[in-house]
């Protein structure tokens, strides 16, 4: 069964990410050129690989590598996001062979903590294992 936010998500794609900031923690966050679209990658834990080879993971605490990869990726438009039912991973899928995998590591966070949310036009849609994929409206 595909998921309609998934679907929604897909549909809005290719995105490209002006700006990718690294916050505090795992904290990781995305902005489109026009901002009307924001990723923030939080409360879980996530993996970046380059042609299926981890070059990056949220763990690595040199700002040099953290800040190079992020600036290779902040050119690449973000075409695809994956879930997989079995692992419980959200994979963001860039050109060049950049993959963003983003789980939950339930020994820190709580099975009912976001693993993202995708900010987009007036509703966000997030992602947590206890819910699955769900959106809400907001204000703008």
């Amino acid at each position: 069964m595909v998921n309609e936010q998934l679907l929604l998500l897909n549909n809005i794609l290719p995105i490209l990410f002006v700006k990718i900031e690294k916050g505090v923690g795992s904290f990781l966050t995305f902005t489109s050129k026009d901002e009307r679209e924001t990723l923030w990658i939080y409360l879980s834990d996530w993996v970046i690989y380059k042609n299926k080879k981890k070059i990056l993971d949220c763990e690595n605490e040199n700002n040099i590598v953290f800040l190079n990869v992020l600036y290779q990726i902040k050119s690449k438009p973000l075409v695809e996001i994956k879930n997989n039912t079995v692992s419980k991973t959200i994979s963001f899928v860039f050109i060049g062979g950049y993959e963003l995998h983003v789980y939950s590591n339930t020994k820190v966070y709580n099975i009912e903590d976001d693993l993202f949310i995708f900010f987009i036009k007036n509703k966000t849609i997030s992602y947590s294992i206890s819910q699955g994929f769900y959106t809400e409206c907001r204000n703008k």
